[in-house]
Parts: structure tokens; C-alpha cells; sequence
């Protein structure tokens, strides 16, 4: 039995919230200013994760670099100071061909895991947004023309193409490296070596 009107549905069984309805939505009471929200919402973000199936395999290769590249970039000045120490102040001319050598396959390690990093981050990012879009787009096809007869067609597309506008600028600047290096030097073994 359905009560109140509304039909099937979120608001399946709420009251005023056919297209004349109390509830309804128009231009008096869809702007963006009544729209308050947190600045952060954790639920917002799990739903972000839904994209990404078919991609746990690059996001899982990114994050192996990330941690490969933090790993490197920590040993670098560690590899610098044994070089000093056993190399120079010993005289050891061999032990600093030897560090010389490790410090240039460390460097190619850490070469190939920041490429990677970018590679992966930046492909498993545009097919997030590529989902995204996709995913709007459809949705934006199933409403019914009432929706867009209420709401200004402007508002729609400024709307829709800010929000991902905004997402790909946060795929752009993510470096997740700098979080490990700062948490790897700080807790390196080797961090309070005088």
C-alpha cells in the first residue's frame, strides 16, 4: 500500500514531493547557498572508492611505488653519508667505488618508482573521472524533463563540470610521496644519527 503519494524512490513514501510538492525542488530552493554541507564528508569519499573497480590493479602498483619511491628517497642521504664516512674520512678509495655504485642503482630505483607513481596515479585518476562523468551524464539522461523545465540548464552543466573540475585538479596536485617521505625520515632508524 503506498501512502502519502511520492511513488517508489529515495522519497518513495514521503509526502509533497511529486513535481508541485512542498518539497519539490526549484529555483527558490535549489541554490547553491541553501546547499550547505560539510567541507569534508567521509561518505562522499567511500563513494569515490566505487569508481575504481577495474583499477585496483594500477591503484595497487601506485601505491608499491609510492612506497618503493619513499624507501629511496629516505636511503639517498644515507647512502651520502656512508660515502663520507667510509669512504673519505677512512680513505677507503674501494668502499666508496662500492657506495658509489649502490647510490647509482638506488637513484634508478628511485628514478623508476617516481615515474611509475606518476603513471599509475595520473591513470587511475582519469579513469575515476572518466567513470564519473559517465555516471552523471546518465543520470542527468533519466531525469525527467520536469527537473530541467525547474532548474536553469546553466546551473546544471556549472554545476556537474565544477565538481569534476575540482576532482581532477586534486588528482593533478596528489603526491602522496611527500606524506611517506616526511613519515619515513621521522621514523627512519638512522633519523637521529649524529
Amino acid at each position: 500500500m503506498n501512502r502519502g503519494g511520492g511513488g517508489g524512490g529515495m522519497f518513495g513514501g514521503m509526502r509533497g514531493m511529486h513535481a508541485g510538492g512542498m518539497h519539490s525542488p526549484t529555483t527558490d530552493n535549489l541554490t547553491d547557498e541553501n546547499i550547505l554541507g560539510k567541507a569534508y564528508d567521509n561518505k562522499v569519499v567511500m563513494r569515490l572508492f566505487s569508481y575504481l573497480s577495474g583499477n585496483y590493479k594500477y591503484a595497487i602498483l601506485s601505491l608499491i611505488a609510492v612506497i618503493i619511491y619513499t624507501i629511496a628517497n629516505v636511503c639517498i642521504p644515507l647512502f651520502i653519508m656512508f660515502g663520507i664516512e667510509q669512504g673519505v674520512n677512512n680513505g677507503s678509495v674501494n668502499a666508496l667505488h662500492l657506495i658509489g655504485i649502490g647510490f647509482l642503482f638506488l637513484t634508478l630505483i628511485h628514478f623508476g618508482a617516481n615515474y611509475l607513481q606518476f603513471v599509475f596515479v595520473a591513470k587511475v585518476g582519469q579513469e575515476i573521472l572518466y567513470a564519473l562523468r559517465l555516471h552523471m551524464f546518465n543520470h542527468l539522461q533519466a531525469l525527467s524533463p520536469s527537473f530541467f523545465h525547474r532548474t536553469p540548464v546553466g546551473r546544471i552543466m556549472s554545476r556537474s563540470q565544477s565538481d569534476v573540475l575540482q576532482l581532477q585538479e586534486l588528482f593533478e596536485m596528489m603526491r602522496l610521496d611527500r606524506l611517506f617521505t616526511i613519515s619515513g625520515v621521522t621514523n627512519s632508524p638512522f633519523g637521529n644519527v649524529a
